[in-house]
């Protein structure tokens, strides 16, 4: 009987222990425990196998909120967080960037005043939508105060369901106007 072990999916990265002779994984495991390896607990590993498994715990937690949330709340979008999230789908920018594509997109019927943009951008990474890039072009193509910033994931999902809702009602107000046949 194994009192207690460590169980070690090498695939996954993932460490978990357990107190039982019995191989079973809880419902909250996202994947089969297959390959895995069975070692006794060290006791000086004791503790970093608690934190191990916690961090595991609170990345899938995570993972298992974010990817439930659910994007209708954010519908219909306010109309600069929609050009906004427009100008980042196509990848990383800066706030100046952000103004100027908006501004060249509608042929300047929409533009954005700095506060106005950096307090959208405030708001939209406080609702998690967008979040600051890290990454940055070459110091001699660029500022090194700009800040880029770049979609979520929620972000992504969230536009797409926008798109889809003005989509629909472009389409209704075709219809209704017999611009189309149903």
């Amino acid at each position: 009987m194994v009192s207690s072990f460590n169980i070690l999916c090498r695939k996954h990265g993932t460490l978990l222990s357990h107190t039982d002779d019995r191989l079973k994984a809880p419902a909250f495991f996202p994947f089969p425990l297959t390959g895995i390896h069975i070692a006794p607990i060290d006791p000086d590993r004791q503790r970093l196998s608690a934190i191990a498994l916690l961090t595991t715990l609170y990345y899938w937690i995570y993972i298992l909120i974010m990817t439930k949330i659910d994007v209708q709340k954010f519908l219909p979008l306010k109309t600069q967080w929609f050009h906004i999230m427009l100008s980042l789908a196509g990848g990383e920018q800066h706030g100046y960037g952000i103004m100027q594509e908006v501004l060249d997109r509608t042929a300047g019927k929409v533009r954005l005043w700095p506060a106005t943009l950096y307090g959208s951008i405030k708001r939209l990474i406080e609702a998690e939508l967008i979040e600051e890039s890290d990454e940055r072009p070459a110091p001699e193509l660029d500022d090194a105060r700009r800040r880029y910033y770049r979609l979520t994931a929620v972000g992504r999902r969230v536009l797409d369901a926008e798109c889809e809702r003005l989509q629909e009602l472009v389409r209704i107000i075709r219809v209704k106007q017999g611009l189309v046949m149903e």
